[in-house]
């Protein structure tokens, strides 16, 4: 996730078996543990899509939309860039960010977190 974060990357992931609401006939389990099944196999592609500021698309049957959605978020957007006040080595290498839109209707989404390169020492 760091790397995708340093190379301008944002992960849209789907799990492609849909609402995962009952389990197969072949699984003979019982529902909470089927559900933490369901749980522990979509949280890796929740926490990619979460720490790239991409998007899940877990438990959807209606891919077309979910795919529309992604579309129409990766066609309009800005990237904004800044500079660091401390760059030195040793310093602070992750950084809370916070972007902040005042105007009616506009909807931000983006990464909360970014992460240096550590700095070589001479």
């Amino acid at each position: 996730a760091r790397s995708a974060n340093r190379a301008n990357t944002s992960f849209y992931t789907l799990d492609p078996r849909g609402l995962a609401h009952t389990m197969d006939v072949q699984y003979n389990l019982p529902a909470r543990e089927w559900g933490n099944h369901i749980f522990r196999t979509q949280a890796s592609l929740r926490a990619l899509a979460e720490l790239t500021g991409g998007t899940a698309i877990v438990n959807r049957n209606d891919f077309a939309a979910s795919l529309r959605e992604i579309n129409a978020e990766t066609s309009d957007y800005y990237v904004l860039g800044f500079y660091t006040d401390a760059p030195q080595a040793g310093a602070e290498r992750t950084r809370r960010l916070r972007i902040e839109v005042d105007r009616t209707g506009a909807k931000v989404r983006s990464r909360e977190l970014y992460t240096f390169d550590r700095v070589a020492q001479p």
